[in-house]
């Protein structure tokens, strides 16, 4: 502990590089104390936060919700419109009336979502919505009307590049993905398409990044040649996220990864028959790298079943507490087991401690 920092650091910068350095070793030994002290040190010498500080702030404030973790169900509320999220739900858009098009959509759907409105609609046109690629804005709603299906373009699906998602929310925040029935997203119509032309890693249905309260309900998110739904790792992370009675089917890495997440709410979920490339899981938490968090992590009444790789399971070494509870979940027949736990070397062996975790399966 540095008594003087006048003495031999005189720069407010210098101080402030080397408590950053401090808390982020600290933070990577687990020893929480130090990150305390270093946060702290901060404030008493008057110097700005530096970089990575964010990582040792998360792993503190995870830390103290851990203790208190699982939180009573029937505390978490599931939003169910714009106005639970906090926008006025005041502008509502027909994305056909942007010049729809039979062969691919991508272009009407991304104007109308650009436009400003708060809801766009996807009506039923008697074909389906094929779309390249579509990025998401915030405070908005896409509302799939009853019998819409959204599929790749035949191009995409003939190459199937690697990395084109198909609806991509990224640093967005209030988005809702609603279906009406009946509906749903995936880069081919079925297994068999899918099998012709998905020989690797694609894209996914939904790729959320970065971002905080996104709602996604009443969907089906099928035959990706990634996932169905990825939480990719990033900072800051994907916060509050809910998954609402939707079928994530038949798709080729996982029906839902979860690289980076604070906070994911999944209730009445069906999570099926994975199959193509490695892992294969129904749910596979896998940070991408060791200080993304899963934490948080609620699935209720929620069904995995013929996933190849295993029903849920924890590929992780993330630094952060993990926090998971699934609760009245079924487990049908999956790959080698229906819940794995395979905690990768890394900090817990260097450091000489447990990982600070939670796991409930009840």
């Amino acid at each position: 502990i540095v008594r003087d920092w006048s003495k031999y650091m005189p720069e407010k910068d210098g101080i402030t590089s080397v408590l950053s350095a401090y808390c982020l070793l600290a933070y990577r030994n687990l020893r929480f104390e130090r990150v305390k002290w270093g946060l702290e040190e901060h404030g008493r010498q008057g110097v700005r936060f530096g970089a990575y500080i964010y990582r040792s702030q998360m792993m503190m404030k995870e830390l103290a919700e851990l203790e208190a973790f699982p939180r009573d169900e029937r505390d978490i509320k599931f939003p169910e419109t714009l106005a639970d999220l906090g926008v006025a739900d005041t502008n509502t858009v027909h994305a056909k009336d942007f010049g729809w098009n039979a062969e691919n959509a991508s272009a009407a759907l991304q104007q109308a979502m650009a436009s400003g409105a708060t809801t766009v609609v996807l009506d039923d046109m008697g074909a389906p919505w094929r779309i390249t690629s579509v990025t998401n804005r915030s405070n908005q709603r896409l509302l799939f009307k009853k019998g819409v299906k959204v599929l790749a373009d035949r191009a995409t699906q003939e190459k199937d590049p690697k990395g084109v998602e198909m609806f991509c929310a990224w640093k967005c925040k209030n988005v809702i993905f609603e279906g009406e029935g009946d509906n749903s997203i995936g880069k081919w119509e079925n297994w068999e398409e899918r099998r012709k032309y998905n020989k690797k890693y694609g894209g996914c249905g939904i790729n959320l990044r970065a971002s905080d309260h996104v709602v996604i309900r009443n969907l089906r998110i099928a035959e990706c040649s990634m996932d169905a739904i990825c939480l990719s790792g990033s900072e800051p992370y994907n916060t509050e996220t809910f998954i609402d009675n939707c079928v994530l089917d038949s798709c080729y890495r996982q029906a839902m990864s979860v690289c980076g997440s604070d906070g994911l709410y999944c209730r009445k979920v069906q999570f099926l028959n994975t199959r193509g490339g490695a892992p294969m899981a129904g749910v596979d938490l896998e940070p991408a790298i060791e200080c993304y968090p899963n934490t948080n992590l609620y699935f209720f009444d929620c069904t995995f079943a013929g996933n190849g790789g295993g029903g849920f399971v924890f590929y992780t070494s993330t630094y952060a507490p993990m926090a998971v509870q699934l609760k009245r979940c079924t487990f049908a027949p999956n790959g080698p087991a229906a819940l794995e736990v395979f905690a990768r070397c890394g900090v817990y062996l260097g450091a000489g401690v447990k990982a600070p975790a939670k796991i409930l399966v009840e």
